[in-house]
């Protein structure tokens, strides 16, 4: 069973394609190859990003939830 590729194994690959591909060395047929690679790595980070960046919002939401609004009144804290 074929291991499932990180995020940071995936950026790795798109700049060797990217660097391979700004050489202008590969014949059309390979770099249209190598290019389609790159879209589907490029595809696989997005989305990777946007499941990170959805984790995120969901912890920083319950954070703020759990934080309890608080005022200072006599020199210490009380709940409201």
């Amino acid at each position: 069973m074929a291991k499932k590729k990180t995020f940071e194994e995936a950026v790795e690959e798109l700049e060797a394609i990217a660097a391979e591909i700004e050489k202008n060395e590969l014949p059309l047929g390979e770099l249209l190859k190598e290019y389609k690679k790159g879209l589907k790595l490029a595809e696989f980070c997005r989305a990777e990003l946007d499941d990170a960046n959805r984790t995120v919002c969901e912890l920083q939401k319950v954070t703020q939830e759990a934080i309890v609004p608080m005022n200072i009144e006599g020199g210490g804290l009380k709940d409201e």
